[in-house]
């Protein structure tokens, strides 16, 4: 993600006099106000903002935790969002301010949205056996869950009477009949932290104090630096963890910031850290890691370097030529007396800084300098074209001082007794060791390391590491180092199987101590549960003591060999597995960072894993077929089934042939029997299955093409998303995570949790889950709210459950019942084990053979937790019946209850050029029952208001009432009622003139509007006057329109329709800014349109709005029931 300066604020950092703000702490201790003044101009309004103007807009609440470092996410003011999304990576969701003429709006347009309490009229009860935590889903004959009368509540023993509304998961009243309900009941779960392989931190985790977790996870550890007592080490890259760590001799972690750097010096009380992501040089005390100012007054040292950098976009989105710059280039950074010294490689020179300004002094020759360090008080050693040389700070000067025994070198560190200290990659993967004169006198570290031999891949993320047993005296790619006050030489190992920080005893070569992590963001890691003494994280296989709490690595996984499938360890599981043949397999579930794309099965081959089969995606780029580059190419190249026939691990093409089977990027999942099941990503919604015909007698299946079944559900659509797929052990049962566009939920029978037979057959359904991209619309579920569910976390005695995108766990039976949740949603404000802090996308749930059950997860760390509560659930089950009167008692409840709702929901009439977004713009809803309802959204636009209208009705919208002056008495019409004259008095109890009333129908398939005025000004004429016993009504004009604009579309459950009403018409003028009076409702009919049957408003509740069989009331407009509007 590329930010770009807001108004020419450096990095969006606001200079102190360009607003004022005041902090003041409650004198409870229980919060604070925080109130800025802030001038248009800082915002960069191009003038002061008036009534009237309407401009996009978000708000975001930065939670925290105790140190201020860490921020929690969704802190979202969703009121104020055009839809889900991130609103600080686009302007996208944003939402409209508008700026109204006058204050005091009405009290209903500002506490618009409050919900009110539903009602309960229906009973269910149950018999408990004591006091436990209860679960009941109730199930219709056609086996939907459609309905968690209780989800993870406590409830005492004994017989239980819980009182319900009678509506199902999407609120609609369930018919009378029968109906089954399972239920489950356990003592409460909890979680407990056991370990946390891959990261070194105490805790592992996040903490208040600021001192947990350990490292940058995006990164790889990059270099260090040492003065007395204390140390900083730096990752070039970080999201959840802390890229910049201060440490104490131990690595203990005192301090972090949440950034990436690539090269750090120190004189003693500052450190110095390179962003290479920014391109700055910035400035940090060594004691406390707090950020500070250059002398200069700038956050950032003076750039040295004009550089390219990312254009923008243009007003229409179109990127933009990239465009110069000044920023900082830095490959290598010392302190000497006062000075800052940065290696430029690309302007073959080193650039002296004075350290506490941040101002440049000079500029030094250098040819290709890369790593340097302080040379006592006077020199500079330097790598430089691949030797060491030493630059003299006096006249500048170069000099060689090393030529031989280095191999790539990468940096140096000088130790107090002047020994000079050079990391290698190349092929030496170790440090050599010169005396203070060049002289070489020794190593550090194995030579050639733990890097593989031969060829390595060339593209994707890939590791050097070598395959097999854990070798902790041999280096990977060290980089960065620095000598402490103990004479130890820490060093800075570049690779992320594992990440590591070695520390080695200066004199003897000695590994005195190890680092490792952290792990990548959105952790994965894996556990066989038949073998619990071995985790398997970053492609190292970690022996583990679940009892003692102790960790190490044991060997890396696999190697990164061309031909050869491989995968980056980040972000979605690998999955290690004992099949029924005895033999011990892996699964890998994505082929991000891979060149060799596609879905592979390994097995164990000893110490480390290799290869046997898998599905090619087009897009594997092998050295026999190139890979697809975009998806048109795609779509024609076929994927391929490879078996290692020959046993070498490598995919060759007499060993592939093309199949159907066409999993999606992470979706696909092996059994026990090596089948392999699959399902897409986007769009169609399908889960597939294929079979080996054999196995062969070193691991490899052997799949029988004509045994691959596909089967697909669901409508086909662009919102489609599949997220993952289980298959219970048990019986070859399938569970399916998929989802739709939230706001098209309600359009599709498209239920996102699905369970089928191993055949095919539909078992159940369950529609209480959204896509992760929709989260930001809903608040922290509550058990049974599968909402941004990402990862099944496996099944195991008929237990399951998934990780959701904030950090959550929801558990459920295999036959849909919530079980409840575990793990703290990220939003909580909270730190701890049991705490994600990441978009979380993976996670495992395991029961070993001791029964203990363990969770494995973690936002940069291997973290296990051992869950207890689970081997206490129990299942009862029963059955339900709903009378005709209990659906009408439930109806009517929903009646009054939605009436209340739908008064309390806000209405904007938002402002559009051309066609309006409609799925962009909020409405409001009104239900009247199972069958009927509807919703309304307004926009407009200089000529016309537009009214649309989506309407749940098994008729159409038709009317044909005998006369066009009570065409309300047909029915089926929409009814909008309008004051054009925003002074009238709100609270007026009869129409003025301005007020109008419009019926839109269609007769004979042709759109028509009536439009009732009861007062016009200056009417001089006969009112037309409606009279009954119980009164009359007069209009001075009635007008037939029949040349109303209208869309009508039919829907399976009803239509949807907008109506363009020009706004010369109605004498309405929207003024940006103002609040106008309207109500909108719907008046329901028969299937011809001849009788009225049911009216249903947005804001009026009177009498008068619910009579049907009174022509005076029936046409009465009410303003004072009217509703409040804000115009954009």
């Amino acid at each position: 993600m590329d930010y770009h300066d807001a108004h020419g604020y450096h990095k969006g950092i606001v200079p102190d006099d360009k607003f004022q703000a005041a902090y003041v702490p409650w004198p409870d201790g229980k919060g604070y106000t925080l109130e800025y003044r802030i001038p248009w101009s800082t915002l960069g309004a191009p003038r002061p903002l008036k009534a009237g103007d309407l401009v996009a807009g978000a708000i975001q609440i930065q939670w925290s935790d105790a140190t201020g470092f860490h921020s929690y996410a969704g802190g979202w003011a969703v009121d104020l969002m055009s839809r889900a999304g991130f609103s600080y990576q686009s302007t996208g969701p944003w939402g409209k301010v508008i700026f109204a003429g006058e204050g005091n709006l009405p009290r209903e347009l500002t506490q618009q949205g409050i919900p009110p309490v539903r009602k309960l009229p229906l009973k269910f009860e149950f018999e408990l056996p004591k006091e436990q935590v209860i679960s009941i889903t109730l199930v219709n004959q056609a086996g939907d869950r459609v309905r968690n009368i209780i989800a993870a509540e406590m409830r005492p023993g004994g017989r239980v009477e819980e009182l319900w509304d009678g509506l199902d998961s999407r609120g609609r009243v369930l018919p009378p009949g029968d109906y089954a309900w399972k239920g489950a009941y356990h003592e409460p779960f909890a979680v407990k932290h056991v370990l946390s392989v891959a990261n070194s931190g105490n805790p592992s985790y996040n903490t208040p104090d600021g001192r947990g977790a350990w490292g940058g996870d995006w990164g790889c550890p990059a270099d260090a630096a040492f003065a007395g007592e204390r140390g900083v080490l730096v990752w070039d890259g970080s999201e959840s963890g802390t890229g910049l760590i201060g440490v104490d001799l131990e690595g203990r972690k005192q301090w972090g910031f949440r950034i990436g750097g690539t090269q750090l010096a120190t004189d003693g009380e500052w450190v110095y850290v390179y962003l290479n992501h920014e391109k700055e040089i910035r400035a940090y005390t060594l004691a406390g890691g707090k950020q500070i100012n250059f002398l200069r007054g700038e956050l950032w040292a003076e750039p040295n370097a004009t550089v390219e950098i990312d254009g923008g976009m243009d007003q229409n989105g179109k990127p933009l030529p990239p465009k110069k710059a000044m920023r900082s280039l830095c490959d290598g950074m010392a302190c000497v007396a006062g000075k800052l010294y940065v290696a430029v490689s690309s302007a073959n020179e080193i650039v002296e800084y004075d350290a506490r300004r941040g101002s440049i002094t000079r500029r030094m020759t250098v040819p290709g300098p890369t790593g340097i360090a302080a040379f006592g008080d006077n020199a500079l050693i330097v790598i430089s074209e691949g030797i060491l040389r030493k630059v003299s700070l006096g006249d500048g000067k170069t000099s060689d001082f090393a030529t031989g025994y280095l191999d790539d070198p990468q940096d140096a560190a000088v130790g107090p007794d002047g020994r000079v200290f050079v990391s290698n990659a190349g092929k030496l993967h170790n440090v050599s060791v010169f005396d203070s004169n060049g002289h070489f006198i020794g190593s550090i570290g194995k030579a050639g390391g733990r890097a593989m031999s031969g060829s390595v891949q060339t593209k994707g993320n890939v590791s050097l590491a070598r395959a097999g047993k854990w070798n902790g005296e041999a280096m990977l790619s060290p980089r960065g180092m620095a000598v402490d006050s103990k004479g130890r030489l820490w060093v800075m190992e570049h690779d992320f199987s594992p990440k590591r920080v070695s520390v080695w005893q200066s004199e003897t070569g000695k590994l005195v101590m190890e680092k490792f992590g952290p792990a990548f963001v959105s952790t994965p890691v894996c556990m066989d549960p038949a073998d619990p003494a071995r985790v398997y994280c970053q492609n190292v296989e970690w022996r583990v003591d679940l009892d003692k709490g102790t960790w190490e690595p044991a060997a890396v996984m696999i190697e990164a060999r061309p031909d050869t499938p491989y995968f980056w360890p980040h972000m979605v599981n690998s999955i290690v597995f004992t099949a029924r043949n005895g033999k011990q397999y892996m699964h890998h579930k994505s082929y991000q960072g891979s060149a060799v794309a596609g879905q592979f099965l390994w097995v164990r081959r000893g110490d480390h894993f290799q290869a046997v089969a898998g599905v090619i995606s087009p897009y594997a780029d092998l050295s026999w077929r190139p890979a697809a580059k975009d998806w048109q190419k795609a779509s024609k190249t076929p994927n391929l089934m490879w078996e290692d026939r020959n046993g070498d691990g490598i995919i060759q093409k007499d060993e592939t042939r093309e199949t159907k089977m066409s999993p999606g990027n992470p979706h696909s999942v092996f059994d026990a029997d090596l089948n392999m099941y699959a399902s897409g990503m986007y769009n169609i919604l399908y889960w597939e299955r294929i079979s080996p015909r054999e196995i062969l007698d070193n691991g490899v299946p052997i799949y029988d093409e004509s045994t691959l079944v596909h089967f697909q559900y669901g409508e086909r659509h662009a919102g489609n998303y599949t997220y993952d797929l289980a298959v219970n052990p048990a019986d070859g049962s399938v569970l399916m995570y998929a989802g739709t566009d939230i706001k098209l939920l309600d359009q599709t029978e498209l239920w996102p949790i699905t369970y089928w037979t191993k055949d095919g057959r539909l078992v159940w359904r369950y529609r209480e889950g959204c896509r992760w991209h929709d989260m930001y619309d809903f608040p922290i579920p509550r058990p049974g709210e599968l909402y941004g569910c990402t990862r099944n976390l496996g099944i195991t005695d008929g237990i399951t459950g998934f990780s959701c995108y904030f950090g959550q766990c929801q558990l459920l039976t295999t036959d849909g019942v919530p079980l409840g949740t575990i793990m703290k949603d990220g939003r909580s404000g909270e730190t701890g084990p049991d705490q994600i802090q990441c978009e979380w996308f993976t996670g495992q749930l395991v029961k070993t053979r001791d029964a203990r059950w363990f969770l494995l997860g973690g936002d940069q760390d291997g973290r296990v937790l051992e869950v207890t509560g689970l081997n206490t659930v129990r299942r009862f089950e029963g059955r339900y019946t709903i009378t005709p009167e209990q659906a009408k008692a439930a109806e009517q409840a929903l009646a009054e209850w939605s009436a209340e709702k739908a008064k309390a929901q806000s209405l904007v009439l938002s402002r559009c050029s051309g066609k309006p977004s409609w799925l962009d713009i909020r409405g409001i809803s009104v239900d009247v029952d199972a069958r009927r309802g509807f919703s309304v959204k307004l926009a407009y636009d200089s000529d016309n208001l537009y009214v649309r209208y989506e309407v749940r009705s098994p008729n159409e919208l038709v009317n044909s009432a005998p006369e066009l002056q009570m065409l309300f008495k047909g029915g089926n019409c929409m009814d909008i009622q309008i004051a054009a004259d925003p002074a009238a008095d709100p609270a007026r109890r009869t129409p003025v003139p301005g007020d109008t009333r419009i019926l839109v129908t269609r007769r004979e398939g042709k759109a028509i509007a009536v439009v009732y005025r009861p007062k016009v000004a200056g009417f001089a004429g006969e009112p037309i006057v409606f009279t009954s016993p119980t009164g009359s009504e007069s209009f001075d004009r009635i007008e037939t329109w029949d040349d109303i604009g209208l869309e009508y579309n039919r829907r399976e459950d009803g239509f949807e329709a907008v109506a363009a009403i020009p706004l010369s018409r109605l004498g309405l003028a929207p003024k940006p800014g103002s609040v106008l009076r309207m109500d909108f409702g719907y008046i329901f009919g028969n299937e011809t349109g001849n009788i009225t049957s049911t009216r249903a408003y947005w804001a009026n509740r009177s009498f008068s709005s619910k009579v049907t069989q009174d022509i005076p009331n029936e046409s009465r407009l009410e303003p004072a029931q009217w509703g409040s509007v804000a115009v954009e």
